[in-house]
């Protein structure tokens, strides 16, 4: 249903924003609910009209005991339409008011409740967190990768999609210093100045470890609250061959 007028619009925005930002702000530390719509719905319409009260429950007490240029609620409830023409100033500021409360009760509230949750939970997925969220501004993922046989591979994440069907599920590695190592080999083989990209099913692989580094060859771990930037890395003799790494990325 749309609302046909602006005042119906702001009415529907003061049911619903309120219960609305009360979700979002929850959402950072809680996990979502596994419920249906109808659930989902009437859980933000009613969240929403609980803070609608109490903001309005407020702006009646600063109107009755303040200057406030508020509209007068009992007026407006025995009069309606007629009162609200006459007060149309009053009338949008007490609506706009009463949205901004309420949204702030229930953004408050949401604070108040999740503060001790240390976790935050969000709506990428795993590979989207660890590749672009985490990385350090102007440097890229470095991902060590082994497969279920054995076979290794080094490479800058290119790209990926973890989404979909599991055998659609792939992450692209590339550049200069892709190489390979077979079950067996005891050397790495050095195959990015002969081949750009490798993709790899992620049904395949048994471990991933992923660093971060730039074009001058510098190491950083993930990103964090606390670190923004990442901790500065230096793994020297990797058993792992992180070396391989001074290859300049492309």
């Amino acid at each position: 249903m749309i609302p046909a007028t602006f005042g119906a619009l702001l009415g529907f925005l003061g049911l619903v924003a309120p219960g609305l930002v009360y979700n979002t702000v929850a959402a950072r530390r809680r996990p979502r609910r596994d419920e249906s719509t109808f659930a989902e719905v009437s859980r933000v319409a009613l969240t929403s009209l609980g803070f609608s009260l109490v903001a309005l429950a407020v702006l009646w007490l600063l109107q009755r005991y303040s200057r406030l240029a508020l509209p007068n609620v009992g007026l407006w409830l025995t009069q309606g339409g007629k009162y609200a023409a006459r007060n149309l100033g009053k009338v949008f500021f007490g609506l706009v008011a009463q949205v901004v409360l309420a949204c702030g009760l229930a953004a408050a509230t949401a604070l108040i409740l999740i503060r001790g949750y240390q976790s935050r939970f969000r709506d990428d997925t795993v590979y989207g967190s660890v590749f672009r969220r985490y990385r350090p501004n102007k440097f890229r993922a470095w991902v060590y990768v082994k497969l279920d046989d054995g076979t290794e591979f080094w490479g800058h994440e290119r790209a990926h999609n973890d989404l979909g069907e599991a055998a659609a599920r792939v992450i692209v590695l590339g550049g200069n210093g892709l190489k390979r190592q077979l079950s067996g080999e005891s050397d790495w083989q050095s195959i990015g100045k002969s081949w750009d990209l490798v993709i790899i099913d992620t049904a395949r692989i048994q471990y991933m470890q992923v660093i971060y580094r730039n074009a001058a060859g510098e190491l950083r771990g993930a990103r964090t609250d606390e670190d923004p930037e990442g901790e500065p890395r230096n793994f020297g003799d990797d058993p792992i061959h992180l070396q391989s790494s001074t290859s300049s990325p492309s």
